[in-house]
């Protein structure tokens, strides 16, 4: 391994080589990590769906089908932006020891979140006793999402070659970008083939579905940074992060930055819904 302090007299004995770490640097990845690049983009364009679900109208439409008002829909679809930033931290420190588990009990999370929410159909469930599912299902979905948050980036770190980060993201948001425009599509088909809750709980039985092959996906990519079992104390870590340099400027600019582009887009099919009264279709069509 090449390393930066070693005196230049070497550098030059050696010729004009580069060092070594340039080469490691541009190495072509390995059958290894070419596997779990692939599985990541292909776990990404089916798993995603879930999170869609809450900004394309499709959550709301099935709660406004089993009795949700305005007011109501709103406070519980804002469960995860609650939910997410107080969980986010606790299970990026303790997620040290195991990355890849904690990812993967993460997505597993998720789904079964969205389990539950698949059966307001048909399960029987009538009146005050409506909301079980649903609360507890966003709630397991929103700390399946801190948890696979959380381990993401540190699990994709010696995955993917540093040379290639800018066209792997590129290509994993392209694709599962693409593949949610195609499922809206697929979904206002099956919307147009009836109008009580039975279309709505088939595409959400889909969503579930591929939220659980990204979980098989996932289990498959193995771990390539080791544990760690010597964990610094959280409160002191928290503390040394909020004092770098430029990090609270960085805060509100992603603060900004979500508030606009993530968090207010779901108003949008709230309105749709029920001050403008558009249609099913149009709601999902629209998000």
């Amino acid at each position: 391994m090449h390393v930066p302090n070693q005196s230049a007299s070497e550098g030059v004995s050696s010729g004009s080589a580069s060092p070594k770490s340039s080469v490691d640097e541009y190495a072509l990845p390995s059958i290894l990590q070419k596997k779990g690049m692939n599985a990541i983009i292909l776990g990404q364009m089916v798993g995603s769906l879930g999170g869609l679900a809450f900004s394309n109208g499709l959550l709301l439409l099935l709660l406004a089908k089993v009795g949700f008002g305005g007011a109501s829909s709103l406070l519980i679809l804002s469960l995860p932006s609650i939910i997410q930033p107080l969980l986010i931290l606790p299970f990026a420190h303790f997620g040290k020891r195991n990355h890849r588990l904690m990812m993967i009990r993460g997505f597993s999370l998720s789904t079964f979140g969205f389990v539950l929410i698949c059966t307001l159909g048909w399960s029987g469930w009538h009146g005050r006793s409506i909301l079980l599912p649903v609360v507890v299902g966003i709630i397991a979905y929103s700390i399946g999402v801190s948890m696979s948050t959380a381990s993401w980036y540190a699990l994709l770190d010696p995955l993917v070659p540093k040379y290639m980060r800018g066209s792997f993201f590129g290509k994993l948001r392209l694709s599962w970008r693409f593949c949610g425009f195609i499922f809206g599509i697929i979904s206002t088909f099956i919307l147009s083939l009836g109008h009580g809750i039975y279309p709505l709980e088939i595409i959400f039985i889909v969503i579930t579905i591929g939220m659980f092959y990204r979980v098989v996906l996932m289990r498959a990519i193995p771990s390539a940074r080791e544990s760690s079992t010597d964990l610094p104390r959280i409160i002191p870590a928290i503390l040394h992060v909020i004092h770098i340099p430029g990090y609270a400027g960085f805060c509100c600019y992603v603060f900004l930055l979500t508030l606009v582009t993530e968090n207010a887009v779901t108003l949008l099919p709230l309105i749709e819904r029920y001050s403008t009264g558009y249609s099913d279709i149009a709601v999902v069509s629209m998000g």
